[in-house]
């Protein structure tokens, strides 16, 4: 298991740096952890349909996003709305178990 403050710090140094997705107590360290960080964006959505969206428009914006969905959400919804975008950006589905 990875630590919230490893995590974040693996996906910035892979370049993302825009984060979006539903709040959630699952994840909530990890978006407390990208939140505190002044180099990078975090949108918080009401949905994760929503938040494909956000993401998609962060990356016509130049920003290279990531989705963030704990294990429990409605990943199959958001998929399809992200697969029926106009704009289809190289991306990359991954799953990590979280440890605060």
């Amino acid at each position: 298991m990875l630590k919230s403050e490893d995590f974040a710090q693996e996906l910035i140094n892979s370049g993302y740096d825009f984060f979006t997705g539903t709040p959630c107590t699952i994840i909530g360290n990890l978006i407390t952890t990208l939140t505190e960080r002044p180099d990078i964006t975090y949108i918080p959505a009401v949905r994760e349909d929503a938040a494909v969206g956000v993401a998609g428009g962060a990356y016509m914006a130049g920003k290279i996003p990531v989705v963030l969905m704990p294990e429990h959400s409605d990943r199959t919804e958001a998929r399809l709305r992200f697969l029926s975008q106009d704009v289809k950006p190289q991306y990359q589905f991954f799953q990590a178990q979280l440890f605060s």
